[in-house]
């Protein structure tokens, strides 16, 4: 008995579905970062976070989420490092520039406000929802805010 030849393979479309960039998650979101100065940062943050996703779930590509320095001390009158600033309009993550030469490590904070941004509160057992104070920085005995000194 003779096995016959399998069927042609069939053409591919024409039109392909669009593949993520190398190493994204296919749902990847945009970041841009507004100030310069603060990229490392980010960049470190959102490595901080690519164990958990299996991939990088933040592109810094100079679109979508803002993160930039804000105006922290006098909006929550304290110190503290980051706040994930949102309104019905928008929503930005501010890095305070009081702490910004004061704290030593920024990429646990960065991953911390970017957690929020994915809806994640403190005490989710999500990676950096618990934060332990970086150099520099400590968490107020009355609410656990971290600061900056």
């Amino acid at each position: 008995m003779i096995t016959p030849a399998p069927p042609p393979p069939k053409p591919l479309p024409a039109v392909q579905p669009p593949t993520a960039p190398s190493g994204f998650c296919l749902d990847a979101l945009s970041i841009h970062v507004v100030d310069a100065e603060l990229m490392g940062a980010v960049q470190a943050g959102v490595d901080l976070l690519t164990p958990y996703f299996g991939c990088q779930k933040f592109r810094i590509d100079g679109t979508g989420l803002p993160v930039k320095f804000g105006p922290v001390t006098p909006l929550l009158n304290a110190r503290v490092l980051g706040y994930a600033h949102s309104t019905p309009a928008s929503y930005e993550i501010w890095i305070n520039p009081d702490c910004w030469g004061v704290v030593g490590e920024w990429s646990s904070v960065v991953a911390h406000e970017l957690g929020h941004y994915l809806g994640w509160q403190h005490g989710d057992d999500h990676p950096y929802m618990w934060l332990a104070a970086p150099p520099g920085s400590y968490a107020q005995p009355s609410d656990f805010a971290i600061v900056c000194y």
